[in-house]
């Protein structure tokens, strides 16, 4: 038998399972696969393709919001620690500035004699940590009439120490997390900002002269006997 003289049956679409009995119009030679079968398994490869490509991007986005709840959560968490922290630091802070004016109104009412010589390192940290301005304030108050060296001091500023208070962020709500900027915008007056010392000195000075206190102004009116 010659086996080159035998009629080859079709080959079967891998698609449609069918005989291909088309044939390529170059080549003479049958065909594969169907014309349209070809083209419905091309279409069907690109949706294919196109659903994972889509399944693959919702799932990096799901991650994606997951990363920024966590990352949220964590941001909120941080803030309250900070603030639960902050709170009494600077209350602190405005304690130390309130007292420090009263020292000193004291300093200079009781021990005149310190102060002019500001050589004893307390009284000299403590008319620097005040400030010129401060200290200016306190001696006018009080009728200071002796020699002012703090003025002559070269350590000492217009405003005293850097008393910063950092001030309570704003912990951030649902939905804004990635507006959030408590932390570098202080528009709000929620951020750091310096103690001032004059506004401390003045609510002293009213805190002693109004009220029960209105007859008896304590250290800040001195003696004639007193005075320097």
């Amino acid at each position: 038998m010659n086996d080159g003289n035998m009629i080859q049956d079709p080959p079967a679409c891998p698609v449609c399972g069918l005989a291909v009995e088309e044939r390529d119009p170059r080549r003479g030679k049958p065909l594969s696969i169907h014309r349209a079968c070809r083209n419905r398994r091309r279409e069907e490869l690109r949706k294919e393709r196109e659903r994972g490509r889509r399944m693959s991007q919702e799932s990096l986005l799901m991650a994606s919001r997951n990363d920024v709840a966590e990352a949220a959560a964590e941001l909120r968490r941080r803030v309250a620690w900070r603030n639960e922290a902050v709170g009494p630091a600077d209350h602190g802070t405005v304690e130390l500035c309130y007292w420090s004016v009263r020292c000193m109104a004291a300093l200079m009412r009781l021990e005149p004699e310190t102060l002019m010589a500001y050589e004893d390192r307390w009284a000299v940290d403590l008319a620097r940590s005040i400030g010129r301005k401060g200290m200016g304030r306190i001696a006018g108050l009080t009728g200071w009439r002796g020699p002012r060296p703090w003025t002559m001091d070269p350590a000492m500023t217009d405003t005293g120490e850097d008393h910063t208070l950092e001030g309570m962020w704003p912990e951030p709500g649902p939905g804004v997390d990635d507006e959030w900027r408590a932390d570098l915008d202080h528009d709000d007056g929620a951020g750091p900002r310096a103690v001032d010392m004059d506004r401390i000195i003045e609510g002293i000075w009213a805190e002693d002269h109004r009220g029960r206190n209105g007859a008896d102004h304590g250290w800040w009116s001195l003696d004639e006997g007193a005075r320097p």
